[in-house]
């Protein structure tokens, strides 16, 4: 997981976050992944994505609430989560 190691200033204003990551299937096989963040042990995933192929896949996820709660951001909140990487199947 990541965590933002950068503050945001109080005085902004946070409407959503977003991640994003690229992934490569290393078999044959057509595995699903997604991206997502963990707030406050709260996590909250984006859309599943299937690597058809190997060439690398950017995934996304734009979150315009905090999963912990289902509240708005503030800039606390928005620098704290964590990026989650997941292998579905």
């Amino acid at each position: 997981m990541y965590t933002s190691a950068n503050p945001i200033p109080a005085n902004y204003v946070v409407k959503a976050v977003g991640v994003e990551a690229v992934f490569t299937r290393t078999s044959t096989s057509a595995p699903t992944v997604n991206v997502g963040i963990n707030s406050g042990c709260t996590e909250a995933d984006a859309a599943n994505v299937t690597l058809n192929s190997s060439n690398a896949t950017l995934t996304t996820g734009v979150f315009q609430k905090n999963p912990n709660g289902n509240v708005a951001w503030t800039p606390a909140t928005a620098a704290a989560i964590q990026t989650v990487l997941n292998h579905v199947t």
